[in-house]
């Protein structure tokens, strides 16, 4: 019942934390998955009803792009704007984790980590990026963390042809 796109954006280590980017489509209908000029993300993975078999992303795509500035760039999973899916999905999660809601009754204060990274053991210039899809809450709650089960595999995609920092 999600439904969540996959996008990217330009890291501005200015920007700050209270104001992350924010996907803002063409309109909530036939442009759903086509940026505005003013979005801050662009969609790789458009908002779909069904994932398909093949989830690969070429880094092309973005050193294409007439919006790439030609720096470090984030990920970030989007919620249908137009409030389609999961109803109780309206959070972006980031791979910039300072963007993410804070936790500060938890323990550990802070912004939830709702994405994992890691790199392909097998493939040159691959890894792979995990997401929590349900919103998480400012409480330490129980049953999951909010519902999130933590395995970061709701959304789970391969990118070639990019490589992470460090």
């Amino acid at each position: 019942g999600a439904n969540f796109a996959i996008g990217w954006y330009n890291v501005d280590p200015n920007r700050a934390s209270a104001n992350p980017p924010k996907y803002v489509p063409v309109d909530n209908a036939g442009g759903l998955n086509t940026p505005a000029a003013n979005s801050d993300i662009q969609i790789l993975f458009p908002f779909a009803s069904a994932l398909p078999a093949n989830r690969v992303l070429q880094a092309a795509s973005i050193r294409m792009s007439p919006a790439y500035k030609k720096g470090l760039i984030g990920f970030a999973l989007v919620p249908n704007p137009n409030g389609t899916g999961n109803a109780n999905a309206t959070q972006y999660h980031y791979t910039e984790h300072r963007f993410n809601t804070q936790c500060t009754q938890c323990a550990t204060k802070g912004p939830w980590y709702s994405t994992l990274t890691y790199k392909s053991k097998k493939l040159d210039n691959t890894f792979y990026l995990g997401f929590e899809d349900l919103d998480f809450k400012d409480a330490a709650g129980a049953a999951g963390v909010n519902g999130n089960d933590l395995d970061y595999e709701d959304f789970l995609f391969r990118f070639t042809g990019i490589s992470c920092v460090g």
